[in-house]
């Protein structure tokens, strides 16, 4: 089974494409295990709630940051169980 995070920062427009992949079958062995947002008020985050899926608001801090460097940090922090 691949777990997914998928990074944020607005409605969740790629978010919902990944989650409709998953659903049918099209991204086979999935399961979406968070959503990770750069800004707090991110629609994505609710989107992800409603899929029963875990959503964590890292702070502006971070939003900075490319999306590799991002990328990067979160799984930083995954590997070291902060959150």
């Amino acid at each position: 089974m691949k777990n997914i995070s998928v990074l944020v920062s607005g409605g969740g427009t790629n978010l919902q494409a990944v989650i409709d992949n998953v659903e049918n079958g099209f991204i086979e062995n999935a399961k979406i295990v968070q959503v990770i947002a750069s800004k707090e008020d991110a629609y994505a985050l609710t989107k992800g709630k409603n899929h029963n899926i875990k959503g964590v608001y890292i702070g502006k801090k971070l939003s900075v940051m490319s999306g590799a460097q991002m990328l990067s940090s979160a799984l930083w922090m995954r590997k070291r169980q902060i959150w």
